[in-house]
């Protein structure tokens, strides 16, 4: 849908859009390498941190849509901030699917969840179609273009930002039940350490 995004627009001339549709493809299929520092960031800080890290990329990635106007770096920046939400989205989502569910139904679980994704595809031409202008039609600075409907592109770029945001409290309930489980071992060995001191002190 970026295509008819930037054609709806109407700010970028047709060379320039076909640069930054370019630039999305470059960017998407390189970010890739990006990948194994979403693992790394798993192993290191762990899961409630990457989550976060995460599911702000792709809030960044809209904010920079809403705020590009003209500017075409600012609109590269947001494909590569795209680009690399995705990169770190699909090693997060399938090691978290084995944290919370185990590997007994691994296997089941993935290819159901490649499924719904799948048919959820099915959505995205009829909300396209919902959401785009007329303006994509008319070339830049035509008369018909003057009078064209622009969509609402706006309007769902902060429906995807606040649904974002409602997706960053699961990484931020992960990390309260982290540290209650975190407080509780540790009031636990406090205890059983105070236990043997009683009992060496019996002894």
């Amino acid at each position: 849908t970026v295509t008819t995004e930037l054609g709806d627009q109407q700010i970028f001339d047709a060379e320039t859009q076909h640069s930054l549709t370019q630039w999305l493809s470059f960017l998407d299929a390189g970010a890739i390498i990006a990948a194994p520092l979403s693992g790394y960031l798993l192993e290191s800080v762990g899961f409630a941190p990457t989550g976060i890290i995460t599911i702000s990329l792709g809030v960044i990635q809209q904010l920079c849509l809403l705020l590009a106007g003209s500017n075409g770096l600012v609109m590269i920046l947001s494909f590569a901030t795209y680009a690399v939400y995705r990169a770190f989205l699909f090693p997060y989502f399938f090691a978290s699917l084995s944290r919370k569910m185990g590997f007994r139904f691994f296997g089941l679980l993935s290819g159901i969840s490649f499924c719904v994704s799948g048919f959820t595809q099915f959505t995205v031409a009829s909300i396209a179609l919902v959401v785009e202008g007329d303006c994509h039609d008319y070339h830049m600075g035509s008369p018909e273009a003057m009078q064209c409907e622009g969509g609402k592109w706006v309007t769902i770029h902060w429906i995807q930002i606040l649904s974002l945001l409602m997706l960053l409290l699961i990484p931020f309930f992960d990390l309260k039940a982290e540290k209650k489980a975190k407080d509780a071992l540790e009031k636990a060995e406090t205890e059983s350490l105070s236990a043997h001191s009683v009992d060496y002190g019996a002894i």
